[in-house]
């Protein structure tokens, strides 16, 4: 996720800008393995889902763990319907035994063409648990995730369970 804060003046990085309850989601193209319907047949619900870990989406015959990312930084939580689509995106490797995390989106993500004039950092947004950086992408506020914090808290998730 570095990559789309240290863009060289002629270089190019296709990203993703995936729509959340009330922010955006700013992913580099080649950190997102897939993007899928929201299939209820799919979804393994977990009991408590204060804490923005929703449960488990079948994708691929994997239990990819699926992410509110609003409510994991602290916020109000988007509702759970079949008109979202999910974000599957690689994990850094920070924990062994997560592969990819799936993030629920609000509506359709679009393609960006980040360049070095087109980003900027937001320095007026709110600081997030859960994010590298608040960005601002031909003036459309964006979060870049930490999936390596997000990778730990699910170990740490994991842990308490056992």
């Amino acid at each position: 996720m570095e990559a789309l804060t240290q863009v060289q003046a002629d270089e190019e990085i296709p990203a993703l800008l995936v729509p959340v309850l009330g922010m955006t989601v700013l992913l580099p193209t080649v950190s997102v393995a897939e993007l899928v319907p929201f299939r209820k047949t799919r979804f393994l619900a977990r009991t408590e889902v204060d804490l923005g870990l929703w449960g488990y989406y079948e994708w691929r015959d994997q239990k990819v763990p699926l992410l509110c990312f609003e409510q994991v930084n602290g916020l109000a939580a988007s509702s759970l319907d079949e008109y979202h689509q999910v974000a599957i995106i690689h994990a850094t490797g920070v924990n062994k035994e997560t592969a990819y995390i799936a993030v629920l989106a609000q509506g359709i993500p679009h393609v960006a063409r980040v360049k070095a004039e087109t980003i900027d950092e937001n320095t007026a947004a709110s600081e997030l648990p859960f994010s590298t950086l608040s960005v601002l992408v031909d003036g459309r506020e964006a979060e870049i995730p930490d999936v390596a914090k997000l990778e730990s808290w699910l170990a740490e998730l994991d842990a308490q369970a056992e």
